[in-house]
């Protein structure tokens, strides 16, 4: 199979990006970039973009391809009568939930006066600017209905949302990708189960930076940083009883992320929902055993085979005598980098209380084994979990 043109394009626009040193030039293959992208995902050209991902051999070569893909599938600019333009950024808010199981009615929860308060707890918390606006659809999306959107899709969900809940236009639920959720397992009686659902909405403003501030500084410094971070901690705190009143729960059964665009938002659901679950294994393993967090150390390990990473172990070792107290682990997420798996699972286990906490980067093989790290005292070795 012969590889489009257009794909190699699009790599070699991307690398020469990193030795442009002319202003005006890389403005122009900003330009003609941002362009090709658009061109393709209007055309629904997926295969081609797909293709240029795969023959970007270096990382930072893939990583900002990628990123840039994601920004023009997130964003589309629309042309006024007036001449003049306005941004739709598409952004999703991750909610995670702990409960005995989320009764599955999605067009049930956004409603009502929490969804109200929702809503202007944007503007209220300074996420969202003066000069945007905001919709949000008001249906409560599963993972598998967004999970399965390509970049053009999500192009095209951007148009849909828009249309379907400021024009009221009749758009099939498919475009909105409202599917329904899948049949899961209920709860056990008395049995709670962790569950991750989306809120999606789109922010029309006049230009980017006003979009961008909703999810991301405005400006490159430090206090910037610092200043929006601290925005949203607020903005979580001030929507999540909203949140918890919607879905029927206690505000400390739920867990509202920080909103992001689409694909960012989406990645960092999966990074909650993992990290709240590996906690609650971490804490039940030492509460069985009756240890102190601050009696183990923690050692992460990738295992898998051929070069691919299936899954990362954590071995909780005894800081008495090294022996293996307990086994967790926690299967790699394909669209998670390996950087970021191991800086979630790193932070789920100091947010337990585990202070010794380190990394194997060799990638390990075995069934049912823990590896533990080496010691002054003890050899390289491993644990079975009895």
């Amino acid at each position: 199979m012969t590889t489009s043109p257009v794909a190699y394009q699009l790599v070699s626009l991307t690398q020469s990006l990193r030795q442009c040193s002319e202003p005006a030039q890389e403005d122009a293959i900003h330009a003609q970039l941002n362009e090709l992208v658009d061109r393709l995902l209007y055309e629904e050209r997926e295969d081609e973009i797909r293709e240029a991902l795969a023959l970007a051999e270096d990382e930072d070569t893939f990583c900002n391809l990628n990123e840039r893909v994601e920004w023009v599938a997130e964003h589309t600019t629309i042309l006024e009568e007036d001449g003049s333009t306005t941004l739709q950024s598409l952004f999703v808010v991750p909610v995670v939930a702990l409960s005995q199981g989320l009764p599955s009615a999605p067009r049930d929860y956004l409603k009502g006066p929490a969804f109200q308060s929702f809503l202007e707890s944007f503007r209220t918390q300074g996420l969202l600017p003066d000069d945007a606006s905001m919709v949000v659809s008001p249906y409560l999306y599963h993972p598998d209905e967004l999970s399965k959107l390509g970049f053009c899709t999500v192009s095209d969900l951007n148009d849909a949302v828009h249309a379907a809940v400021v024009e009221g236009c009749e758009v099939p639920a498919d475009a909105l990708a409202q599917t329904g959720w899948p049949l899961e397992r209920d709860a056990s009686p008395g049995q709670m189960v962790c569950e991750l659902r989306f809120i999606l909405g789109t922010v029309v403003s006049g230009d980017e930076a006003s979009a961008l501030s909703l999810s991301q500084p405005t400006e490159a410094t430090d206090g910037a940083h610092d200043a929006f971070i601290e925005r949203g901690h607020q903005w979580t705190r001030a929507a999540q009883p909203h949140v918890a009143q919607m879905l029927g729960l206690a505000t400390t059964e739920v867990l509202v992320v920080l909103p992001l665009g689409f694909f960012g938002g989406f990645r960092q659901g999966l990074v909650a929902l993992y990290t709240l679950m590996l906690f609650s294994q971490a804490t039940g393993a030492l509460e069985e055993r009756g240890l102190s967090p601050r009696a183990v150390r923690a050692v992460i390990a990738p295992f898998g085979a051929n070069g691919r990473v299936d899954e990362y172990r954590v071995s909780l070792l005894s800081l008495l005598d090294g022996t293996l107290v307990a086994g967790l682990t926690q299967r790699a997420i394909g669209i998670i980098s390996e950087q970021d798996t191991v800086a979630f699972v790193r932070q789920a286990l100091l947010d337990v209380g585990i202070e010794q906490v380190q990394t194997l980067y060799q990638l390990q093989q075995g069934e049912g084994t823990f590896i533990a790290a080496p010691t002054a005292d003890a050899p390289p070795g491993g644990g079975r979990l009895q």
